[in-house]
């Protein structure tokens, strides 16, 4: 069975159906209403054709007047029933002025759109369904990456019809399995499909103000139905009530998403599934946690997610696994896919393969050490960080115990988490930190490494031990790739020869690079403040306490390597209050940061907060 994110990525590419234009009637039109002619000569070359796929399909465009529209959907399970349905609404203006909403049996999710950021409003069970507005409303690549990739175009006939299909290409010119089809008069999308894994089918296409929309569209995984969605209203606004995307008081910005837990008792996928004895996947028992509370702020919790996550230990069995990767630009476009396949015996004897955009290597543990067969300088360059959140991603035991650790009881995206961090001599959380389910050592979020933050989400158990289905990773509060596990079994017998690597492998070149930390870098202020050791309390404007302002005033800080503050400039805050908050921040002193063992100049916001009593 599906994972519950994976299935909602489904939604997101299905839900770009949408429905005829109607005014303000929200019941069925007669026919689908195009507001503007077809055309009747496409482009012959095929970036061009997938240019003007990428302008004409969608709803997120700077041509775009305001516009709101609804979405009805079903999902199914293996048999065909329906496991969930729900509706999508959006009110939308521009990209940082809009309301959507997401409701379905398991609750509901609202998103406002502000100048300052999102800010979520949900429900005690949120509907997570971040990535589907993401495809309902951008179904194809934007125009930067179409101009940046090369396709090929063939007349294929699907379904009775012929379309024009574009198959995106590889660096070395082979397909990527990749497919946009399209129709043969006009650039309306009607099919992708996902290397054949996954398949979208839009029929009933629409024009909305000079954009292709489908009135209604399934998601198929192999031949089998997994969504269906249908547009039920889109209509232009023609006046803009602020009050309709003014968030409530209990909105709160948005931070890292954390999807709900769905246990897999199943092969991961069966069309997926790159190996058909693929063993099922084990039931994910909710595990034992420490008994006594107070052990959750120690290292036993610690210790005890470490033998319940990941592959690593004595007592696990010869493995083969499989998963496919997808990196990000800082604008959420793909820049590289890829797979990722491991035959695991043990430290000595495996065989793991890496292919991308244009790479292809294998690396073989061998008793001598490791060998490579490829080209050593094309390398997928976040190999490392990806096994590690499958395979090891904690810290082993002798590491914790030397530790000590400090807890604290969080929420994100409606899940309850118990966060795990480093403790200094003085008591004081720093460093990474790594965040639990409250009932089970289930790993969710994982520690940052290099600026990345790992979410685990479709948790799934294999041989006793807890793996993630999905993964993403964020940095700076953007996804920077993502990762699903295709499949994962035993190896049933060893077949020695499959271990040996070919005669052009070469040893695995070790790189050794003198490492220096960034002369600055940027650190939250929740953060310095736990490195705050000297603190000189603000004076009281007296104009401003007969004045009665109180608030608060965010500073903006460049802390030097040896903790003094040397520049520091007003964000935001009551003008009667800035200048005493300035004038006391100034004198503030911090113990120097560090970052591989050296001293480093920190960007920081301080928040200076003044209050009248009675």
């Amino acid at each position: 069975m599906l994972s519950c994110c994976f299935i909602l990525f489904c939604l997101i590419a299905l839900s770009m159906v949408c429905q005829p234009a109607f005014a303000q009637n929200t019941s069925p039109a007669a026919a689908p209403a195009n507001d503007s002619p077809a055309s009747a000569t496409m482009p012959s070359d095929p970036k061009e054709l997938m240019l003007l796929a990428a302008k004409t399909n969608g709803l997120i465009s700077d041509d775009m007047k305001p516009w709101h529209l609804k979405v009805s959907y079903k999902y199914f399970d293996d048999q065909g029933k329906v496991e969930d349905q729900g509706t999508f609404e959006e009110f939308w203006v521009s990209q940082s002025k809009y309301k959507l909403t997401f409701t379905s049996k398991n609750g509901s999710r609202t998103e406002y759109g502000t100048d300052k950021g999102v800010l979520n409003s949900d429900s005690e069970k949120p509907v997570d369904t971040h990535d589907m507005r993401r495809h309902l409303l951008s179904p194809v690549p934007s125009v930067h990456p179409v101009e940046n990739s090369d396709f090929s175009l063939q007349q294929e006939t699907i379904d009775g019809e012929k379309l024009n299909c574009l198959n995106v290409k590889r660096a070395n010119g082979n397909s990527s399995g990749f497919t946009y089809c399209l129709d043969t008069q006009t650039p309306a999308l009607r099919t992708t499909d996902a290397g054949g894994t996954e398949r979208v089918i839009r029929k009933n296409i629409i024009r909305f103000q000079g954009h292709y929309i489908a009135e209604d569209m399934q998601m198929l995984y192999g031949s089998t139905r997994s969504l269906t969605a249908h547009l039920d209203r889109i209509e232009a606004l023609n006046t803009i009530d602020d009050d309709i995307f003014a968030p409530p008081s209990n909105a709160v910005p948005q931070n890292i998403e954390v999807h709900k837990i769905k246990i897999v008792s199943a092969p991961l996928d069966g069309t997926r599934t790159a190996t058909p004895s693929a063993a099922p996947i084990e039931v994910t028992s909710s595990g034992a946690m420490p008994s006594d509370p107070k052990d959750l702020e120690t290292k036993n919790l610690m210790l005890l997610a470490y033998k319940t996550n990941g592959l690593t230990g004595d007592d696990i069995k010869p493995w083969h696994l499989k998963a496919s990767y997808t990196v990000l630009d800082e604008n959420g476009k793909t820049t590289d896919q890829g797979t990722y396949e491991e035959f695991f015996v043990s430290p000595t004897k495996y065989k793991r393969s890496f292919t991308g955009t244009d790479y292809k290597y294998t690396e073989y543990g061998t008793e001598k050490g490791v060998m490579f067969s490829g080209d050593q300088n094309k390398q997928f360059r976040r190999a490392d960080e990806l096994r590690s959140e499958f395979l090891d991603p904690l810290p082993g035991p002798q590491s914790i115990e030397q530790r000590s650790y400090f807890s604290k009881q969080l929420a994100a995206g409606g899940v309850k988490l118990t966060c795990v961090s480093l403790k200094d001599a003085n008591g004081n959380p720093y460093g990474p930190n790594w965040c639990f389910d409250t009932d089970a050592p289930l790993l969710r979020v994982g520690a940052p490494s290099r600026g990345v933050r790992s979410l685990h989400n479709g948790i799934v158990s294999f041989q006793g031990r807890s793996i993630p289905g999905d993964l993403k990773f964020v940095q700076q509060h953007k996804p920077a790739f993502t990762a699903h596990l295709d499949s994962i079994e035993v190896i049933p017998s060893i077949d020695e020869a499959f271990f040996v690597p070919p005669a052009d492998a070469t040893p695995l070149k070790v790189a050794i690079v003198n490492i220096s930390p960034p002369e600055r870098i940027s650190v939250s202020g929740g953060v310095m403040a736990g490195a705050l050791i000297k603190r000189v309390r603000p004076d009281y404007p007296p104009i401003a306490r007969a004045a009665r302002v109180q608030g608060t005033v965010v500073l903006q800080a460049i802390i030097s390597k040896d903790g003094y503050i040397t520049n520091l400039h007003v964000i935001s805050g009551p003008p009667m209050l800035q200048q005493a908050a300035m004038d006391a921040v100034k004198e503030w002193r911090y113990r120097p940061y560090l970052l591989l063992g050296q001293p480093v100049e920190v960007q920081t916001t301080v928040n200076v907060i003044f209050t009248l009593g009675g």
